[in-house]
């Protein structure tokens, strides 16, 4: 495709050539495709430098640019709400931090992962804590329970000699010694 076409794919928003081994430049056309979302070239021989065209893609969600060979320096991109961005393992690309955009915090991140995390582990957290809780509360409570029951004896208390039927508990002294 020639260069100059792909700056009037306008509507163009997901697209995903990793892992085809193109050995070119970013073309600065890709800059013009303004609803782009999902832009992913990793693990390609992609070399030069990032085209600042690039920085000003306002809905651009997913960008992906690692395991190339681009080089020069990395300009700070406008935006900060990515679900991806990666531009991690490259030959010779200067001024690549995690915190690349404006006073954001980290570039690298995954809603997917939180999504995870909410959805499916904190559920079960709940559900484990709220088990061991209540093991521990019973057996608490057995204990509890247990202690008053070896001090009634069958035949009445303990230090009385007396049956509650008034007959002398000769057979429970006889086998306590």
């Amino acid at each position: 495709m020639p260069s100059s076409s792909l700056g009037h794919l306008t509507r163009l928003t997901y697209l995903n050539l990793c892992g085809n081994q193109i050995n070119c430049s970013i073309l600065p056309e890709i800059g013009n495709i303004e609803n782009l979302v999902f832009l992913d070239l990793h693990r390609n021989l992609i070399n030069g430098e990032i085209p600042p065209q690039l920085r000003f893609l306002k809905r651009l969600e997913h960008l992906d640019l690692s395991i190339n060979r681009l080089s020069r320096k990395v300009l700070p991109f406008r935006k900060c709400n990515w679900t991806k961005f990666d531009l991690s393992d490259n030959d010779h690309l200067k001024g690549y931090k995690p915190s690349l955009c404006n006073g954001g915090e980290t570039q690298t991140t995954t809603t997917h992962s939180s999504l995870l995390i909410i959805l499916i582990y904190l559920p079960l957290t709940l559900f484990f804590v709220t088990l061991i809780l209540g093991l521990a509360l019973l057996r608490w409570k057995k204990r509890r329970v247990q202690p008053e029951s070896m001090a009634t004896r069958k035949n009445g208390d303990l230090f009385s000699i007396w049956d509650y039927d008034g007959s002398i508990a000769f057979e429970d002294i006889i086998l306590a010694t």
